[in-house]
């Protein structure tokens, strides 16, 4: 499945989907082991007691 953001140097490689899940992480070599096991790793960062976090259908999460 093609990726829609993939990311790297040589050495290290990550990929992104639609949705901006990390799914793929090559290091040391790109192409070997796939790191994280193809499952989805989900990105987020939390402001004023509100986390937003890539994948989920509105973006936030209340957190309080």
């Amino acid at each position: 499945m093609p990726r829609d953001l993939p990311l790297g140097n040589g050495d290290f490689l990550v990929t992104f989907d639609s949705l901006y899940q990390l799914r793929v992480i090559y290091y040391p070599n790109v192409g070997e082991e796939n790191d994280t096991v193809g499952a989805p790793l989900r990105c987020g960062g939390w402001v004023h007691g509100q986390v937003a976090v890539t994948g989920d259908d509105d973006g936030y999460r209340d957190v309080t």
